[in-house]
């Protein structure tokens, strides 16, 4: 019997979802469009001789854009993988063998898959030390376990300027292992085009956020953690189609003075990670109670523009900031105030009237802090958050079912 590839799993499955789409939902078809390039890409890489390089959230894919090498986030392989319910298990039943079952489930199924030996084997890995101490451990022991190179940037505390030097000169250390491994230079000629590139797609994420602070919200919650395709993906034409063709639904829903909803009754605060295996609970609050995702303060982006792709350490500069401004890694490893500013803007500008706190069982970081995030709210802003634990890609710790009954109570109290 044939051994499963996942990569190759992933890329069918997600044909799968293309045509299902094309005949029930052609509307959606789009959304889906930037996933279905992305784990393509990475079932030819192989074939083509093209290094394929695992990297985590907070290490720029623009660097491996750049220097003409396939992307493969891992924290965007553990995530997607959370929709396939038959396979989840199976693969972090594989870790538990080897980790504790407190190691983060992100961190865990790169594990089981490595386990496995139902994944290609990646030419390198790089990786920074956020946001988690689950993290921190588990990237160095997969590394290690493939025996194949790898890179490791030490993420600073405090995102300031001193943060960024320090990031900076990493990066550039990282571009040199780049080069060893890919057998080339970086041609900054083809670092310029994929600077334009990401530019454009942050101030479209900066576009995209303007639009959900419009009462109603012009567009679904569900696009909020699909949009975490960026972590590996920023850099790459195909991510900013996807983001032009959100921007003109929310700008067209906006002319026709319509909201998503046609009777917007609650909007929410996502301030802990998105529920990955099941990103369809946005859907479900939307129709059982008419409230709609506004905005998460996790994934919450800021533009942050390179003005001068041709200079390099102007390049090397922004792109360290963006690192730091990496969801969870600006929010989990930093000072706290960084979460309480990001969850303030959030409930203030998107004019949230209820949060929710999904706070997922590997963070501990998060927990650590997530009842000064819950006080701080209701005390500025008289707003309730909803606080339940969950891990956001095991359904078998707390399903669909347990976690419907924490909004439906919610709601009764809340009205």
């Amino acid at each position: 019997m044939d051994r499963t590839n996942i990569l190759q799993h992933m890329a069918t499955s997600m044909t799968q979802i293309m045509g299902h789409m094309s005949k029930k939902y052609p509307e959606r078809r789009w959304m889906y469009e930037p996933q279905q390039y992305y784990w393509e890409s990475a079932c030819q890489a192989k074939a083509k001789g093209i290094p394929i390089i695992w990297h985590n959230q907070s290490v720029p894919p623009e660097l491996l854009y750049a220097m003409d090498v396939v992307p493969m986030s891992m924290d965007v392989l553990s995530t997607s993988m959370a929709s396939f319910h038959a396979l989840t298990p199976k693969y972090l039943d594989m870790a538990n063998q080897y980790v504790p079952e407190y190691v983060c489930s992100v961190n865990r199924m790169i594990i089981g898959l490595m386990m496995s030996g139902e994944i290609p084997k990646p030419d390198a890995m790089i990786y920074t030390s956020a946001p988690c101490d689950s993290a921190i451990v588990s990237f160095p022991l997969v590394a290690e376990e493939l025996d194949i190179p790898h890179f490791s940037i030490d993420a600073p505390f405090q995102d300031n300027e001193r943060g960024h030097h320090y990031i900076a000169t990493q990066l550039r250390e990282a571009v040199r292992f780049l080069e060893q491994v890919a057998g080339h230079k970086l041609d900054w000629s083809s670092m310029k085009e994929v600077i334009e590139q990401s530019n454009a797609a942050y101030e479209l994420f900066d576009k995209l956020a303007q639009l959900r602070k419009k009462v109603p919200c012009p567009l679904p919650g569900r696009l909020l953690p699909m949009n975490s395709i960026a972590l590996g993906m920023s850099g790459s034409p195909q991510l900013l189609n996807y983001l032009k063709r959100q921007y003109e639904i929310g700008l067209e829903n906006i002319r026709k003075k319509e909201g998503w909803l046609s009777d917007e009754k609650k909007r929410i605060a996502w301030i802990q990670n998105p529920i990955y295996f099941d990103i369809g609970i946005t859907d479900w609050l939307e129709r059982e109670y008419g409230a709609v995702v506004a905005m998460d303060a996790i994934g919450f982006r800021k533009a942050i523009p390179i003005d001068n792709p041709e200079d390099e350490e102007g390049v090397f500069i922004g792109l360290a900031k963006r690192s730091l401004m990496a969801p969870m890694t600006h929010t989990g490893k930093s000072p706290v105030e960084y979460w309480m500013e990001s969850a303030t803007e959030v409930i203030r500008d998107y004019k949230c009237n209820m949060a929710v706190f999904a706070g997922h069982v590997g963070c501990t970081h998060y927990w650590a802090v997530g009842k000064l995030i819950k006080d701080m709210i209701y005390d500025r802003f008289g707003v309730r958050t909803l606080v339940f634990d969950v891990d956001a890609l095991d359904p078998r710790y707390a399903g669909q079912d347990v976690v419907k009954d924490r909004f439906r109570d919610f709601m009764d109290v809340i009205g």
